[in-house]
């Protein structure tokens, strides 16, 4: 049905890494190893000296981590959708220009949702053709702002934002963000992809942005995008999100006339933290 099928995936920093929390009260590499989380997981470091270098509370991120488990989300992706699945990695976890860096190395895409983590993607050369800007809010300046940098994709969370793009009467690449309805069984707070949610557009709404993307041909519009919310523990959430989404391409197709080639999945694998 789409031939050319383009997956995209975020991925947020608690699967890269592994953080070690040093306490403030540390004075010798006993108590450092004692209190670290997984200490194995770091390439060898002398602690103390790290400590009495930085100070604490200290965290420090394994790059060795960071790059095995960007190498093994792509592998799974390339055995499975070839070099048509990109994965993106979510910089409001944290963002700093080494690990930018890394990331872009990995082949990893950048999803970001300020203006201050924009900067920080250009800092570190970060190809803009890579970065998705997300966001259920973006300023004036900010939508400015990526449009002026060149950012790849825009998520269009709301019918407001995309008047505000339209406004400034330049080509610009399009995601609209769905409402798929899906249950993610989390915790009400983290829940982003319930019908009543504040994110994204209904159904409904996200037709009435096609008509009027249709009438802007500055405006691409390459595919949609739904998340379904954090610390999701369970699959058959994730699949029955694919499941409504290319049902919704689909009527777009039959509606519209409309191929959309890229589907965006957002969310959460759950991770334990403590």
């Amino acid at each position: 049905m789409f031939k050319k099928f383009r997956l995209i995936t975020a991925l947020a920093l608690a699967f890269l890494s592994f953080p070690l929390y040093a306490n403030a009260n540390i004075s010798s590499s006993q108590n450092i190893s004692e209190t670290s989380i997984n200490s194995s997981a770091l390439e060898k470091v002398d602690f103390e000296q790290i400590v009495k270098e930085y100070g604490t509370p200290l965290y420090l991120y394994s790059e060795d981590k960071i790059r095995n488990n960007c190498r093994m989300f792509n592998e799974v992706l390339n055995e499975n959708f070839g070099d048509s699945a990109k994965c993106l990695y979510a910089s409001k976890a944290f963002s700093c220009p080494t690990l930018l860096k890394i990331l872009n190395e990995e082949n990893f895409g950048l999803d970001v949702v300020s203006a201050g983590e924009l900067l920080a993607a250009k800092h570190a050369n970060f190809p803009m053709q890579n970065v998705v800007f997300h966001g259920n809010n973006k300023s004036l300046e900010e939508i400015e702002l990526g449009l002026t940098l060149g950012v790849g994709k825009f998520v269009v969370d709301n019918l407001d934002e995309l008047n505000n793009i339209i406004s400034f009467n330049k080509p610009c690449n399009v995601l609209l963000r769905i409402r798929p309805g899906i249950d993610g069984h989390i915790h009400t707070e983290i829940k982003t992809g319930n019908i009543d949610s504040k994110f994204g557009l209904s159904f409904s709404e996200a037709k009435e942005a096609i008509s009027i993307i249709q009438n802007h041909e500055n405006i691409n519009l390459l595919g949609t995008h739904c998340h379904i919310g954090s610390q999701i523990f369970h699959n058959d959430s994730y699949i029955k999100a694919v499941e409504v989404m290319m049902d919704f391409l689909a009527e777009i197709r039959d509606e519209f006339g409309m191929t959309l080639n890229v589907l965006d999945l957002g969310g959460g694998f759950g991770v334990q933290i403590c």
